[in-house]
């Protein structure tokens, strides 16, 4: 089975997309607040794959999209995550993801500033 994930639309607050799960059609609505929506990337799947990776391994699902993910992200699930979790528990799927692969967005290139207050860098 395909989790195919279609392109984000933004409306202010609000974000929704496509998601096709099988043979059925889903829409996946997120509602985010003005702080939080300054340091989303619109421009990749990434946070609907991990989102959906547990349904994913757990329900034999793959991946598809014409929209890409982060290069970092692929490879940490694709050689280190993925499989070490189905090595643990073999009953899981061993998700396969079918989209290009960019490089992360130029504006997380740098921590934001309210992370490293959070997380300050020793």
């Amino acid at each position: 089975m395909k989790i195919k994930i279609g392109k984000y639309q933004q409306v202010g607050c609000r974000i929704t997309c496509p998601l096709q799960i099988g043979n059925q059609d889903e829409e996946l609505i997120i509602n985010i607040n003005e702080f939080t929506l300054q340091y989303l990337t619109l421009d990749r799947i990434d946070a609907i794959v991990l989102g959906f990776l547990p349904f994913a391994m757990k329900n034999s699902c793959d991946f598809v999209s014409d929209n890409p993910i982060s290069s970092e992200l692929y490879y940490v699930l694709k050689f280190h995550y993925i499989p070490t979790i189905c090595g643990i528990h073999s009953e899981l799927h061993s998700v396969k993801i079918l989209a290009p692969v960019i490089d992360r967005p130029e504006k997380l290139k740098e921590s934001p500033k309210w992370l490293l207050q959070v997380y300050p860098v020793a």
